[in-house]
């Protein structure tokens, strides 16, 4: 499972892995700088003159990544989804409609589930039963 949201200059989620984001700044022609930090579970990150962190290898946090990394980012989150998938390629479908979703202050969740993509939207922040609540939509492997 990933989840992406963005507030303000904020582009995050969980369920990014490093190789993710080692996989968008390929795609730009960048390279990403790791830097430890005191706390061993967190690391601080940067392509380019975008800053961010990572923490327990998943959890992602940057600033200002600007439109064309949040798009290659999620080139690379389709692509870890097609692994989830077991290879099968992601659906194109499932990937259009998070970008339509990804506003301001929203959160997207995208799952691997019975060979499809289960795409879900709600604000930052939700309370549980507004996240339980919120509408699914399915899309199946190619």
């Amino acid at each position: 499972m990933t989840q992406i949201s963005r507030t303000g200059a904020s582009f995050g989620g969980a369920g990014i892995p490093l190789a993710v984001l080692q996989f968008a700044a390929s795609r730009l022609n960048r390279q990403v700088e790791v830097t430890s930090t005191e706390d061993a579970d967190t690391v601080s990150v940067a392509v380019g003159d975008v800053r961010g962190s990572i923490h327990d290898g998943c959890f992602v946090s940057l600033e200002h990544p600007g439109a064309d990394l949040e798009l290659a980012l999620l080139e690379g989150v389709q692509a870890l989804h097609s692994y989830y998938l077991g290879g099968a390629p992601a659906p194109a479908a499932a990937f259009a409609a998070v970008r339509k979703l990804l506003t301001n202050d929203a959160t997207v969740r995208i799952r691997a589930l019975d060979g499809s993509l289960e795409i879900t939207s709600y604000p930052v922040g939700a309370s549980w039963l507004t996240r339980l609540m919120s509408p699914r939509s399915r899309y199946p492997s190619a």
